[in-house]
């Protein structure tokens, strides 16, 4: 990351993160959160960007990306409009052409794109409630780029829908022809070490389901006589293995083998196998 402002925003360093405010439809399950979240220094005004791997090209037709983080407002509502909590995207100059969060005038969430927009439906924010946030652009080289925000929490959806919305909660047409080298975190300089800005869990992708949480895990089994193994993926997050006999009662135990690591799974090793089982991953 570099700084383009007199001062940059850095990690929390406590292992704290922002917490999802809303439940993930099946398969989907609610990502883990881990780490430190990003906040606002003692003396506010952070802009620190950060170059992509892959650049976006919207002077093209079609491209494609969404985007999504967690996003919490901590400064009163009406207080002052300089408390902008942003993700935006810039080009090589370093010109905002896309981006979303939540903006200071409203105190509303906001999606970017040349020109802004916030959700004609949706309240101002709840100081100090967490927002996930997702965003979509579609590009087009003669015509207009489309912008779309989703949001979730207080007074906005309650649950993440496992496929991609067909309503939105703000739209954007625009043209821009830029094309995207850099995102940047911008916490602007009414936020403070007192009531931070803060976001977190910051995706990009090229679809929906990339962006908005984690698939239930594929649990594998494999016949190795007398032996079972059960595997599954070891970025799946927490699960317990647990058997059962018969179908015919609801006695599910967790398996005491624990599971041992092997490449990309997590694996466990049902010995002398006898009888007819089943088995099941619980969170």
């Amino acid at each position: 990351w570099f700084t383009t402002a007199t001062s940059g925003n850095t990690l929390s360093d406590d292992g704290v993160s922002l917490s999802y405010p809303a439940t993930f439809e099946f398969p989907l399950v609610t990502p883990t959160p881990s780490g430190s979240r990003v906040r606002s220094e003692p003396i506010a005004n952070a802009s620190n960007s950060r170059l992509l791997a892959q650049t976006i090209p919207l002077n093209v037709d079609g491209t494609v990306r969404y985007a999504s983080a967690l996003f919490r407002k901590n400064r009163a509502n009406g207080a002052t409009a300089n408390d902008n909590i942003l993700l935006e995207f810039a080009d090589s100059g370093g010109n905002r052409r896309w981006g979303f969060g939540i903006e200071g005038a409203g105190d509303k969430p906001w999606l970017n794109a040349n020109g802004s927009t916030t959700p004609s439906a949706g309240p101002v924010v709840t100081v100090g409630d967490t927002y996930f946030i997702v965003a979509k652009i579609v590009s087009s080289a003669a015509g207009v780029d489309t912008a779309y925000l989703k949001v979730f929490g207080t007074g906005y959806g309650s649950q993440v829908p496992a496929n991609e919305p067909s309503t939105w909660d703000a739209t954007l047409t625009e043209s821009t022809g830029a094309i995207l080298d850099r995102i940047r975190v911008r916490i602007d300089s009414a936020n403070s070490a007192g009531s931070p800005g803060e976001v977190d869990d910051i995706r990009i992708a090229n679809t929906w389901r990339d962006v908005v949480g984690t698939s239930e895990p594929t649990l594998k089994i494999l016949q190795n006589p007398p032996d079972v193994i059960v595997a599954w993926p070891t970025n799946s997050g927490s699960f317990a293995l647990q058997s059962l006999e018969s179908l015919s009662t609801t006695n599910w135990t967790d398996v005491s083998t624990p599971p041992v690591v092997s490449g990309t799974s997590n694996t466990v090793t049902i010995t002398n196998v006898s009888t007819l089982g089943f088995f099941r991953l619980k969170r």
